[in-house]
């Protein structure tokens, strides 16, 4: 023990050995169950291009029900069969906004693939697939 334990009682419990900080006789209060705790609501604001993306996605979702196979991991040559899955474009909104809306520009992809693009197109994507594909087969770098 260091010497203000020994020398000062502990102002909640007036007992020496400890501090009021860590004191085992003082009141706390008690911890809410996660059932208790109120669920926050999640602000989302969307506007008529968030609308008009988001029915596009529905829209492509319903003209290819069931499993679907990845654009991207049948180019690597996986056969990955998905149930649930993206609708991914194939060119950047970002750099191309007059084809956001065009279903003719939508493949379906996986999660990862999804993420992995991100707002690059699909030629500059396949460049990078193509580099992994041949880091893969000389045993460098997993392909995925």
């Amino acid at each position: 023990m260091s010497a203000w334990q020994t020398k000062k009682p502990c102002k909640a419990c007036g007992r020496s050995g400890h501090s009021a900080f860590n004191c085992p006789f003082k009141a706390r209060k008690p911890l809410l169950a996660k059932t208790q705790l109120k669920p926050k609501k999640r602000m989302r604001k969307i506007g008529k291009v968030g609308k008009k993306l988001i029915a596009l996605s529905k829209e492509f979702h319903e003209e290819h029900p069931g499993a679907q196979l990845c654009h991207y991991c049948l180019y690597m040559g996986w056969e990955n069969w998905l149930e649930v899955w993206n609708a991914e474009h194939t060119l950047s909104k970002v750099r191309h906004p007059g084809f956001r809306f065009d279903k003719g520009k939508l493949v379906i992809s996986c999660a990862w693939h999804n993420a992995d693009k991100s707002s690059k197109d699909i030629e500059e994507y396949l460049a990078i697939l193509d580099e992994r594909k041949l880091a893969a087969s000389k045993g460098q770098v997993r392909s995925m």
